[in-house]
Parts: C-alpha cells; sequence; structure tokens
C-alpha cells in the first residue's frame, strides 16, 4: 500500500529530485516497490464475497473466474450473464446532469483477437470525458488508488518529410492509424492485418497521386518467406525428425 510518506513525497518534491532518487534506487528496485503496492491492493480484496473487480490504473473489469482465479467465485456459466448484467449497468450511469458516465464497454473477444487472448481483461470501459461525477470519496482519496487527470484517445500528430503535407488538418487519427501510415509514406506495402489506416490528409495530393497505397496480403508475406528445399535436404529432415521420434 501506498505510505504516508510516499504520497507527500509525490506532491511536495520536485520532478527533478523525484528523477535522481529513483535513479539512485535503480529501475529493478522501483520495480519491486511498484509490484509491493500493487499486491498489496489484490490482498485487500475479500475475494470470497467478490463476483468482478478493476485494477488500479487501469480501465478495466475482470471477473472473479472459477477455474483461472485462484479464489474464483463465478462459475463459467454466469460468466456471459455477469458480462451483460456489468455493462447495462454501466450504461445506465448518468452524472447530475443526466450526461452517460461511460461512453460504451467493450469485451475482450471483441477488443482482441489471436493466441494470447485469454490474459487480456474481461471487459474494458471507455468513459464519457464529458461527464461529471466529482472528487472521489475520501476512502478512496487516502489509499492512493486515484488520480486527477486521464489519458484522451485523441493527441497531438507531428510529422515532417518529403510528400507531408504542411499545416494539414487530420480527422482525429487513431494511435493505431500510425504504423501503417508510416509504412505507407516509406513507399512499402500496408499489411492487411493491421486495425488502422493510412492517414492519407497528412499527405500531398503529388504524393499520393505518385503513391497508390498498397496492401501485403498474409499469404504473400508468407510465401515470400518460405524457403525452397532440394529434395536431399527434405530427406535430411525427414530422418532428423523421424530419429526424434517426431515421425
Amino acid at each position: 500500500m501506498m505510505t504516508a510518506a510516499t504520497r507527500a513525497a509525490q506532491k511536495l518534491l520536485p520532478v527533478s529530485v523525484r528523477e535522481r532518487v529513483k535513479a539512485g534506487l535503480g529501475e529493478a528496485r522501483i520495480e519491486r516497490l511498484r509490484a509491493a503496492e500493487k499486491d498489496s491492493f489484490y490482498s485487500s480484496i475479500d475475494w470470497e464475497r467478490t463476483a468482478a473487480y478493476t485494477e488500479p490504473g487501469r480501465h478495466v473489469i475482470n471477473i472473479n473466474l472459477e477455474g483461472r482465479n485462484a479464489s474464483g467465485t463465478v462459475p463459467s456459466g454466469d460468466y456471459d450473464k455477469l458480462c451483460g448484467k456489468l455493462i447495462d449497468d454501466l450504461s445506465r450511469w448518468k452524472d447530475t446532469r443526466g450526461i452517460k458516465v461511460v461512453d460504451r464497454i467493450v469485451r475482450r473477444d471483441d477488443a482482441y483477437t489471436g493466441p494470447f487472448i485469454e490474459r487480456a481483461s474481461d471487459l474494458y470501459v471507455y468513459w464519457n470525458f464529458e461527464a461529471r461525477v466529482g472528487e472521489p470519496p475520501s476512502e478512496v482519496r487516502d489509499r492512493g488508488f486515484w488520480w486527477s487527470g486521464d489519458h484522451r484517445p485523441e493527441g497531438i500528430l507531428i510529422c515532417r518529410g518529403p510528400g507531408i503535407q504542411r499545416n494539414a488538418k487530420l480527422a482525429t487519427p487513431k494511435v493505431y492509424d500510425l504504423v501503417p501510415t508510416i509504412v505507407y509514406g516509406a513507399g512499402l506495402p500496408v499489411p492487411d492485418g493491421l486495425d488502422g489506416e493510412v492517414i492519407q490528409d497528412a499527405f500531398t495530393d503529388e504524393f499520393r497521386e505518385s503513391h497508390a497505397i498498397r496492401i501485403a496480403s498474409a499469404s504473400a508475406r508468407q510465401d515470400a518467406g518460405k524457403l525452397e528445399l532440394s529434395a536431399d535436404e527434405e530427406k535430411l529432415i525427414e530422418e532428423k525428425l523421424r530419429g526424434l521420434g517426431y515421425l
């Protein structure tokens, strides 16, 4: 748990002093201290009475699922029902002016794909930044698990180089648009598996006219990386696999 001395140091010490202290402690020790704070948070949860929980500093909700969580209380058959209830309840939450506090809640299956999806949180909460919910209660402030600011998906994009348009007004590009845009600006084919899109308004008309967007399919990338083996090489590999017991 964050101590009173830690909170006082964070508030009173200048940034330059805090950075020198961190440098003196070393990154490894800093990480251990942060892990200890996180462990103290989880140890304060009454897991036997908990169906869902969030994590410090993250806009997520995790289900305390039987068979997955160490002290899981929610049967797997109730997982979808509980996720749906949390989504419905949070969607109805409004501030004193009647404005929705939560913009949307996304299930992990809708947010991610791939072999490591089980490592993701169960629900992701996107807040409505127009809502006003006031200051957190004193018990939350005293524990140090709160902050007065936050991040937004919109930001400032600064780019410069051949073909870049000066003083361009871009329509709210997202972070995941950067990779396809950089790949396109470098004159390379854009992989078709990316979530983002090329920010075309960042480039001049002349550049776009002379550089059509090329898409590289997954099959083309796989074929390009495929090795051509001779008959003798294939036979040698087969013998090695048989010797290892795979054939």
